[in-house]
């Protein structure tokens, strides 16, 4: 059975979202653990994750839940939404995304 264009962009956006999350993993784990650096990465995988498994995100109601979260998780997170709706809105999702980095605080 042949793939709609609807489903081969879903599977471009999942593949997408599947390289990010393990990307954001990755980074994390070179990051000191707990640390702002590795919240952020945190951040960013569960964006890739609402992707990946929608029925997580719509278990969460509104923004308490991030509000919740540290300042550095919530900017890891928006920062990931944002790239995959970027991509989930484009004429041809791509099937790799670059991974958002935290801001760098000055020395």
């Amino acid at each position: 059975m042949a793939l709609g264009f609807p489903e081969a962009r879903r599977m471009a956006l999942v593949e997408a979202a599947r390289a990010l999350a393990r990307d954001a993993t990755s980074a994390a784990r070179e990051s000191i653990a707990f640390s702002a650096e590795w919240s952020f990465y945190h951040g960013v995988e569960t964006a890739a994750l609402h992707v990946l498994r929608p029925e997580v995100s719509t278990v969460r109601e509104g923004t308490a839940w991030l509000d919740a979260e540290e300042p550095a998780f919530r900017e890891g997170f928006l920062q990931g939404a944002a790239v995959l709706a970027t991509a989930a809105s484009a004429a041809e999702p791509p099937l790799r995304l670059r991974l958002p980095e935290p801001p760098r605080t000055p020395a």
